[in-house]
């Protein structure tokens, strides 16, 4: 139960960050189809920056 409520949490500030703040989030790179699910994680959280 706890578990569900900090997945809850997380989806809650990143559905803000991409309301009020989206450049702070990693955007899909141009190659990936628009019908392709995006997983949208902070840009903070990407090892690889080069890719952003």
């Amino acid at each position: 139960m706890k578990k569900d409520k900090e997945d809850a949490l997380t989806c809650a500030l990143i559905a803000y960050l991409y309301a009020v703040q989206r450049q702070l989030l990693a955007a899909p790179a141009s190659d990936i189809p628009l019908s392709e699910g995006w997983v949208w994680i902070p840009r903070t959280c990407l090892n690889n920056r080069d890719r952003i």
